[in-house]
């Protein structure tokens, strides 16, 4: 909903400032601070820490719910205040924020039911009011919402966009007068309030007064021009005026400004079929469906694109695909009948027609209750991204930041003092052969200091040719030239300490590490090398082989070093071992909290079609700091 999140930082966190003027810990007081300041993941790390030195407190989980809700991370989100819950069952605030969170993700009888008990504990709590009105008007109930607005009405101050809000409800009730007075009272407060502008053109669009619309669009666009809102409103009303090539432009724009907004590229894919740039059109569906691949109005009008272009087979697929989501869709079964009787399936054209006549006389007959729930399941299916934010406030946001959606790499041995922040540290089994007591390891060595490296490099060659034939100098110099990428180098290193301690488990490790990062550069370039298929295959497979051997041989000796099942699953993805990676990762994932085993664990699930573990996996790798799982979250977690 357009509106849900316009007062709710504030509301939530500014109550409880009050509430509680003596900050109860620094960590939760910073937090809140950087909550405030929109830096969601520094806030994260400070509630993070809230929670680990009061688990049993309520604050840390509330405070961290909001923040992830902010980064579109519901799951993560509902889970927290969940916690909060099972801490403290009777702060009628718990119950709001979770029934918002609900409604985000389509739950609107859970949604409806936290409203319900929250103002049960507290019935004068209006901030329920507000945000069940916005559920409401989700439900297209919109007489329960704007009754849920009139309980506002003496604390419009409070509510900064109740107006606003009333005037849309009035809209859809067909008040249109009354809508415009709201509109009009809101711009009366605040002369610069481009939605307000936008919707009382939307009004005069449905009273059909034109000019007025028009003039309000244009106004709002003027206060802001990177308003992608207004321009969408603007678009619609162009095409409800036929005047495709503006609106056009104004989609174009909309995109521009709001590139993953779906329902600007639904209605351009409409223009184009309507303007015979069918191809266009369809280009424009399949983005949707990239990132929402249950929408069932993009299958059905994508079904009519191809059904207009003669790809009747193509048009059976879609009408078919928009039936498997809603199998009581009237409208796609005529269309498929349409189909099928245009190619001669006579007998599947009269199937298809009979059908649509059955289930439309059924729904005619449905009870209030078997339509509700219908309609709730019809709303998640057509449910489109419409992310207006502006481009200014997309700036530093995590959740908008462009990414490679690639697995994050495997770990090597560090030495370099200046990774400390970035070290995992795992010591050695008192059975196993390491060579060293502390192992210190990464897989992040964009910044390493490569003059250091060579240094110690230079240091352990002066070493080992003085006489000291320890295995420790070999598994060092080794070890840091596979940071340098010099692993044809290293492989003589380790083969040296292998052979006088075929237990090494260091060696085994960091030989099998150089052959994947080889074999990982291999792959990257021969897309574009031209040498015999059949050779580049046996490579593959023998390298593979390779490297599995040494990683089960060191598993072996020492289960309990988890980097080896992490390294492994890469090396399994590397080989389209989908269902092995995963597993590989998984098993870390229960071993211990590694936030990059949780991520590639997470695209892995989402890979396999497990998107509700999925999720939760990249909630959690997102908790625990990697910031690109919130940008993974927003494009494939809230469909």
């Amino acid at each position: 909903m357009f509106f849900r999140k316009v007062i709710f930082i504030f509301t939530f966190i500014m109550a409880f400032l009050s509430a509680n003027a003596q900050y109860r810990y620094s960590y939760l007081q910073l937090g809140r601070r950087e909550l405030l300041s929109q830096n969601y993941l520094t806030a994260i790390e400070y509630f993070n820490e809230t929670i680990k030195n009061h688990p049993g407190q309520y604050e840390g989980y509330y405070f961290r719910s909001i923040t992830k809700y902010y980064l579109n991370d519901y799951i993560g989100a509902r889970e927290d205040i969940e916690k909060a819950i099972k801490i403290i069952p009777k702060l009628p605030d718990l119950y709001l924020i979770r029934g918002v969170i609900r409604a985000e993700q389509m739950d609107i009888n859970g949604a409806l039911s936290d409203y319900a008990y929250g103002l049960k504990l507290d019935s004068t709590y209006l901030s329920i009011y507000y945000y069940r009105a916005l559920t409401y008007i989700d439900l297209h109930e919109f007489n329960k919402a704007l009754a849920d607005c009139n309980r506002l009405t003496d604390h419009a101050d409070a509510f900064n966009n109740l107006h606003v809000i009333k005037g849309v409800i009035l809209a859809n009730l067909f008040r249109y007068n009354e809508a415009i007075n709201e509109l009009t009272l809101a711009i009366s407060s605040d002369s610069n309030n481009v939605t307000a502008y936008v919707e009382r053109g939307s009004v005069y669009m449905s009273n059909e007064n034109t000019q007025l619309a028009m003039n309000d669009f244009a106004h709002a666009i003027e206060i802001d021009s990177l308003n992608a809102y207004a321009w969408y409103q603007t678009g619609i009303a162009n095409m409800k005026l036929l005047n495709y090539e503006k609106a056009l432009k104004d989609f174009n724009k909309v995109i521009e400004l709001s590139p993953g907004n779906e329902m600007a590229y639904f209605n351009r894919a409409i223009i184009k079929t309507n303007t015979n740039e069918s191809g266009e059109a369809l280009s424009d569906y399949n983005r949707i469906l990239s990132q929402n691949p249950d929408n069932v109005l993009v299958y059905y009008n994508k079904g009519i694109t191809q059904y207009r272009t003669g790809n009747y087979k193509g048009a059976i697929e879609s009408f078919s695909h928009a039936i498997k989501l809603f199998p009581d869709y009237t409208d796609a079964y005529y269309e498929r009948g349409m189909v099928r009787l245009t190619i001669g399936d006579q007998k599947g054209a009269a199937a298809d027609m009979e059908k649509s006549k059955i289930i439309g006389k059924n729904n005619t007959q449905k009870s209030d209750s078997t339509k509700y729930v219908e309609g709730l399941k019809i709303l998640k299916l057509t449910r489109f991204s419409g992310d207006f934010t502006e481009p200014s406030a997309r700036t530093g946001k995590v959740q908008y930041k462009q990414i490679d959606i690639n697995l994050k790499p495997i770990y090597l041995l560090t030495f370099d003092p200046n990774n400390s922040d970035k070290m995992q540290v795992y010591i050695k089994n008192s059975n196993a052969h390491y060579s060293f007591d502390l192992i210190l390891l990464s897989n992040d060595f964009e910044k390493e200091d490569t003059a250091y490296i060579r240094s110690r490099i230079n240091k352990a060659d002066s070493v080992i040719r003085a006489g000291d034939n320890s295995s420790k100098n070999y598994l060092i110099r080794g070890c840091l030239n596979i940071i340098l990428g010099n692993y044809t180098i290293s492989f003589s290193d380790f083969d040296h300490v292998l052979k006088e301690q075929p237990d090494n488990i260091i060696a085994l490790f960091s030989r099998a590490n150089a052959r994947l990062l080889m074999l990982s550069r291999f792959i990257n370039r021969s897309v574009n090398m031209t040498i015999d298929s059949q050779l580049t295959q046996r490579w593959k497979e023998n390298s593979f082989s390779l490297i599995q051997n040494d990683y089960n041989r060191a598993i072996s000796l020492d289960s309990a070093f988890t980097f080896t099942w992490y390294n492994m699953g890469y090396a399994e993805f590397l080989h389209y071992n989908y269902e092995n990676a995963l597993q590989d990762f998984l098993h870390v994932t229960k071993k211990i909290e590694l936030a990059s085993a949780y991520y590639n664990s997470g695209l892995l699930l989402l890979l396999l079609n497990n998107s509700t573990q999925g999720c939760e996996n990249l909630s959690k790798a997102g908790e625990m700091g990697i910031s690109d799982a919130y940008r993974v979250i927003k494009l494939h977690c809230n469909k």
